[in-house]
């Protein structure tokens, strides 16, 4: 039986406009609407974030991969996931009180060390907009080292996007962590860190980039490594000559 879409009023014969998208099926708007959305749309292992997840830490050059060439029913959109992830890692920064701690680890006056717990806690409050805003840095540096891979400069964003967000769900499992560990054990854990997100990337890397021939990846992958550790020391840096101002 033909019903009428309700966003854009064409006859419907499936489960889905044909012209918009939207299901047939809208809902009412109740307490069962919200559940539904919640449970089909973020914690349904089959979809959602339980799924991406999963995927990011199985197998995430090939996940990553389907999503860009079109497989992407089952995954949880690049940006949103970043959103909530970086929020989710803003919450516990604050609530397990890790802004002094980590000024701590800065060789610093007591002055010095109240506007590094300002920059601290500038930088966790725009968690999210930061992690975004370097996206596009480190895309470039990817998209010029494995430029003749096929894919274009957005895809390659893509990429980075899911990449980043694998690295803060790394970070937010070791933030309890850090609670636990005196202030020599902060550096071990700070550079453990540093060294798992560069790893996965090259895991990451490794599989999306398959088409090239091994020994073509590696020496691509060493300039983006290079990039990666110079932007680091470079942001380090920033924070420290801004902090001293």
């Amino acid at each position: 039986m033909s019903s009428i879409c309700k966003n854009c009023g064409t006859e419907l014969n499936s489960k889905f406009c044909p012209d918009c998208g939207q299901a047939a099926d809208t809902h009412e708007i109740n307490l069962h609407f919200f559940w539904h959305d919640i449970q089909h749309g973020i914690f349904h292992y089959d979809k959602g974030i339980p799924f991406t997840v999963k995927e990011l830490f199985t197998r995430p050059g090939h996940a990553i991969r389907d999503f860009i060439e079109g497989k992407r029913v089952k995954y949880f959109k690049p940006v949103a996931l970043i959103v909530i992830l970086a929020g989710i890692y803003m919450v516990l920064f604050h609530w397990l009180h890790l802004d002094s701690k980590m000024a701590s680890l800065v060789p610093l006056d007591q002055q010095e060390q109240k506007s590094a717990l300002k920059i601290i806690d500038w930088y966790t409050n725009h968690y999210a907009l930061v992690t975004l805003l370097i996206v596009p840095f480190s895309a470039l540096a990817t998209y010029l080292a494995f430029r003749k891979a096929g894919y274009n400069y957005l895809q390659i964003v893509v990429l980075l996007l899911y990449t980043t967000a694998a690295r803060l769900i790394i970070s937010i499992v070791c933030l309890p962590i850090t609670l636990l560990l005196s202030k020599n054990n902060l550096y071990s854990m700070s550079s453990l860190l540093g060294m798992l997100s560069i790893g996965y990337s090259i895991w990451t890397y490794l599989q999306f980039f398959n088409k090239i021939s091994l020994e073509s990846r590696v020496l691509r992958l060493f300039f983006v490594v290079l990039w990666y550790v110079a932007f680091l020391a470079s942001a380090f840096l920033l924070t420290s000559l801004i902090s001293l101002v």
